[in-house]
């Protein structure tokens, strides 16, 4: 009798039980069969072709796997997207995160309209910013539908282009919050 999970041999190839009911199976492949395509472009490549998934039999006579053997993991990871980390894998230590601060330039901008107008003259009474602190500083000064940050990224990435603004980078401020100095009276 076949149950959920289980993996089977099946018309010359792996297959997965996903459901079981009183009488039948519902399998999906695991493996399929190597066959050409012709891209509109008339470039030839080869392609995996997996048959349809189908009901077969709940107590139909087909060899059932070892669920727990390598190459059944390893296809059950390759088609149905589990994680092949295992729990006993080291997590992979992260660096701190880098800011990037942009710096603005010497070099003269030619006559600017709207929200580019207002960032470069956020940027250039600032000195130097971080994308948050030009949004802080530009607060409500244009209207938009697209979010703050995503306005003035884009006009920064502009003005590095030009050469408006260049960019150094700074480690991220660390974000446990130091508690307030307690003011005296």
């Amino acid at each position: 009798m076949l149950s959920s999970g289980d993996v089977i041999k099946f018309k010359n190839g792996l297959w997965i039980v996903m459901r079981v009911t009183s009488g039948s199976a519902y399998v999906i492949p695991l493996t399929g069969k190597p066959k050409p395509i012709t891209t509109r472009k008339g470039v030839t490549k080869m392609v995996t072709g997996y048959p349809a998934e189908t009901h077969i039999s709940a107590d139909s006579m087909v060899e059932k796997l070892d669920p727990e053997s390598a190459y059944v993991r390893q296809v059950r990871r390759k088609m149905m997207g589990e994680p092949t980390a295992t729990a006993e894998a080291p997590a992979k230590a992260s660096k701190p995160r880098k800011t990037q601060v942009y710096v603005r330039t010497e070099k003269d901008a030619k006559e600017m309209k709207g929200q580019g107008a207002v960032i470069l003259a956020a940027l250039s009474e600032l000195g130097q910013a971080t994308v948050a602190d030009l949004v802080a500083k530009t607060k409500g000064q244009f209207p938009t539908k697209q979010s703050e940050e995503r306005v003035v990224g884009f006009y920064l990435s502009k003005f590095k282009r030009e050469g408006l603004a260049k960019v150094t980078e700074v480690e991220a401020p660390a974000t446990t919050e130091e508690p307030a100095a307690e003011i005296e009276a």
